[in-house]
């Protein structure tokens, strides 16, 4: 479920689609790529490393945005089920005794 959610959000239309953000972070960087680069080839550059992080935290933080509501509300959902059915329990054991 969590990658269909993932999977909308990239192939999404608009400029916060995934799709869109990858672009635009790419053409912000596309100076730093030599047209014939070849990733498994050969040694990549140091700053490599820096555009690579900057991308996961860019992604992990439009992931984590759209997400996290859902999650939380999952999280409260199952607590509160949690917690009522101790409340249930509790109340069943006070009226056998």
């Amino acid at each position: 479920m969590v990658m269909s959610k993932i999977e909308t959000f990239y192939f999404a239309d608009g400029e916060d689609s995934g799709e869109a953000i990858f672009k635009a972070f790419a053409s912000k960087h596309a100076h730093l790529f030599e047209d014939d680069c070849d990733a498994l080839g050969s040694e990549n550059k140091l700053e490599y490393t820096a555009v690579y992080n900057e991308f996961c935290q860019v992604f992990e933080q439009h992931i984590e945005r759209k997400f996290y509501v859902r999650l939380t509300l999952s999280r409260h959902y199952r607590f509160m089920r949690r917690f009522s059915r101790t409340v249930l329990q509790c109340s069943k054991r006070g009226a056998r005794s």
